[in-house]
């Protein structure tokens, strides 16, 4: 084989291998572009128990939150606080959900003290799902041991009920 047909086919491989690598590092870069796009867009929910047994649910993420629901949570065992490691089944029931309206940046919604007092006493353990503008669910867990916000929705659907509004909780 001659020198130049050796070059050349080493010539072809190494533009082949350049092209596998540039749409490799493309991928990658859109990939994480997208991340940082939904992360600026992220809305992220915290709670904060108020004095009078209410319960403020606080947007401090950087995009509304949407589609918002809280639940509290119910475990099957011994253990009263939901497990904030926990990404799917919790062992436990999720119970009472509240409909609260789409809260923007800085925004907050109130459940009112009749939620602890009277729907759900002595539980210690809720979620809070939600999504952004664009579908992407979140979930935040709050027990006693602290709060946890991820992606996904661990609440169920509660299809065929009316789910309350906080407002609409002095009637429970």
């Amino acid at each position: 084989m001659a020198w130049s047909s050796l070059s050349a086919v080493a010539s072809a491989v190494i533009a082949l291998v350049a092209v596998v690598v540039n749409v490799a590092l493309f991928r990658t870069a859109r990939r994480a572009e997208d991340e940082r796009a939904r992360q600026q867009r992220m809305p992220v929910l915290v709670s904060f128990g108020e004095p009078d047994g209410g319960i403020r649910v606080t947007n401090v993420g950087w995009g509304p939150a949407l589609n918002v629901f809280l639940a509290s949570w119910r475990s099957d065992g011994d253990e009263q606080r939901i497990p904030l490691s926990a990404d799917a089944d919790v062992g436990g029931s999720w119970f009472h959900p509240v409909h609260l309206q789409p809260i923007p940046v800085g925004g907050a919604e109130r459940i009112p003290p009749v939620y602890r007092t009277r729907m759900a006493p002595g539980v210690t353990s809720f979620g809070i799902a939600y999504t952004d503008q664009s579908g992407q669910h979140y979930t935040t867990t709050v027990s006693d041991e602290g709060t946890v916000v991820r992606r996904g929705n661990l609440l169920p659907l509660w299809t065929g009920i009316k789910i309350p509004y906080p407002g609409e909780l002095h009637d429970a």
